[in-house]
């Protein structure tokens, strides 16, 4: 049987694992990512059903066109103050606990990736190195670029152009799982009863799937779900970072409610 491609879709750190892990319970369908070092959905598929007639892909990219153009797409976003922190963590995950203004090496090195990040998403120093020379080996010998992330106002303008794309915010699935998962689940045509949204969205909560993962004793994963929470830049940001992250992406945010015309 051919299955049918669900695509869930997003600037990293926005929401994309949590979004993929409830669309798949709910279909009882496979995620399928980039790369089999991806063990934070890989985990999770010996438990759904090989015979489902969908498959869920998910991605922050674009790899085949063609292939995308004819599946379903849902788009998550996410405020890009909170989306910058949770880069910079998962960047530098030694500082895990450790808040951004809590001393002067720690406030440099955040500045530092918040203008990288600001401009283009990127991972670690190893990540970095890495997808350089991938970059310079596809160039001599495939004469193709790797396809880029972007920046986050770039990442979302590119993709809510796409026809027939369902677009969540983070926030509104933290504030109300249920209404959003149905609306999305609904214009996307997919199959669904509620009492299985409403198993999906329990068993796929932030604090019951970092519990498991640590009785597991899978750090990996659990050490992946920092937070979740919306509005911790408050907490964590500085006026200046907050104003200089608002600066650049004035227009998007705006566009998206997460600041007002002042």
């Amino acid at each position: 049987m051919k299955k049918e491609d669900v695509y869930i879709i997003g600037f990293p750190k926005s929401g994309n694992t949590w979004l993929s892990r409830l669309v798949s319970q709910i279909l009882d369908s496979k995620i399928e990512v980039n790369s089999i070092e991806d063990r934070l959905n890989n985990s999770e598929n010996g438990n759904r059903d090989d015979s489902s007639q969908f498959v869920i892909h998910k991605i922050h990219y674009i790899d085949n066109i063609k292939r995308l153009d004819k599946g379903r797409k849902i788009y998550i976003v996410r405020d890009p103050r909170d989306v910058f922190i949770s880069g910079f963590y998962h960047n530098h995950r030694k500082y895990n606990n450790i808040s951004p203004k809590a001393g002067v090496v720690i406030k440099h090195l955040f500045n530092y990736e918040l203008k990288l990040l600001t401009r283009n998403w990127s991972g670690s120093i190893k990540d970095r190195i890495s997808a350089r020379f991938m970059d310079i080996a596809r160039i001599i010998f495939l004469k193709k670029r790797l396809p880029l992330v972007g920046n986050w106002s770039e990442h979302f303008l590119f993709w809510s152009n796409f026809k027939n794309i369902s677009i969540i915010r983070y926030e509104d699935l933290l504030d109300n799982p249920e209404a959003c998962l149905c609306q999305i689940l609904e214009e996307q045509n997919l199959p669904y009863d509620i009492e299985t949204v409403r198993k999906a969205i329990d068993s796929q909560s932030f604090d019951k799937k970092r519990e498991s993962f640590q009785k597991q004793g899978d750090s990996l994963n659990a050490n992946f779900m920092r937070k979740g929470k919306k509005e911790g830049w408050k907490d964590d940001l500085t006026p200046e970072q907050v104003d200089y992250i608002e600066h650049h992406h004035h227009d998007v945010m705006l566009r998206l409610s997460y600041i007002s015309n002042k």
